[in-house]
């Protein structure tokens, strides 16, 4: 077994900057390898749940081609494959012989539920896991009222987050560099995501007002905070106005952070020159906390 290899498991996190996983498997040393899986449970779920939206599908495949671009400039590579993690991952990682594998939590049930077998499986053959929160501002434990129990009001939810976000201050780290790759004849066979590019049957690429990978929400990010963020409230009730971000598919699959979204609001306080201003970016910080009540 390669003591030093780390593999990655990227799930709702399709970036390299600012990913708190990928930090924590980085720190354990450069040889750190990238995975994904194409989840048929999630692209072609069993017939009484309909498949991945088209739109979703071409979202997310031009995003991991991009991603596999950035984990080769990283130094290492991403590698995709296809099939139930459950069985996918213990084997992929027994043939790159990785001891340690680390993701970032969902909070969605399934999941929760797949996380856990996966985590079983690969314990059972002696690797080590590694988990924690990327997802959220604030890691959903640590968000209870006075009785302990989960918010189901957004007012006081909104009280809650606000105050521990301000407390701890949010700040992003810059992707990591010079990783240590695998021996290429150690690299499976095949290429799934030239297949559903071809298959996914999206026609509206050129129309779709957010684009997909990391550069592209970077980009969407900066020109959003640069304009009509100082505009969001009220020009986000207007479908016929520009106002809002387009950033709901990014931070859906985490080709940004909700850090980077929160310190580039922050940012943009320091340029406000009006209570208008202020205000709208406040407006849009509540949202970023509805997502996090959602």
């Amino acid at each position: 077994m390669n003591a030093s290899r780390s593999l990655f498991w990227h799930r709702r996190d399709l970036r390299l900057a600012d990913n708190t996983g990928l930090q924590a498997a980085s720190a354990l040393g450069p040889a750190v390898t990238g995975v994904y899986v194409l989840d048929p449970a999630i692209i072609t779920p069993p017939q009484h749940l309909p498949p991945m939206a088209p739109a979703r599908l071409w979202f997310l495949v031009e995003t991991l081609i991009e991603l596999q671009q950035r984990w080769r400039q990283a130094g290492s590579r991403l590698i995709v494959v296809a099939g139930d993690p459950v069985a996918v991952l213990p084997r992929l990682a027994a043939l790159l012989e990785a001891p340690t594998l680390v993701w970032s939590r969902d909070v969605e049930p399934y999941a929760r539920e797949r996380d856990r077998q996966v985590a079983q499986r690969l314990q059972a053959d002696g690797r080590r896991v590694v988990v924690d929160w990327d997802q959220l501002l604030i890691a959903p434990e640590l968000l209870k009222t006075g009785g302990g129990d989960p918010y189901r009001v957004y007012g006081p939810f909104l009280r809650n987050w606000r105050g521990q976000v301000l407390a701890k201050q949010p700040s992003t780290v810059a992707a990591p560099t010079g990783l240590v790759d695998l021996d290429p004849a150690q690299v499976p066979a095949g290429d799934p995501l030239a297949d559903l590019r071809e298959s996914h049957g999206f026609k509206g690429a050129e129309i779709c007002p957010c684009r997909p990978g990391e550069a592209a929400a970077l980009e969407q990010l900066t020109s959003f905070c640069d304009g009509p963020l100082l505009g969001y409230e009220p020009d986000r009730n207007f479908p016929g106005t520009p106002g809002t971000s387009y950033l709901s598919a990014a931070l859906s699959v985490g080709t940004i952070s909700p850090r980077q979204a929160w310190c580039a609001a922050q940012d943009s306080r320091e340029q406000a020159r009006s209570e208008e201003h202020l205000q709208a970016i406040a407006v849009w910080e509540q949202e970023l906390g509805w997502r996090e009540f959602y």
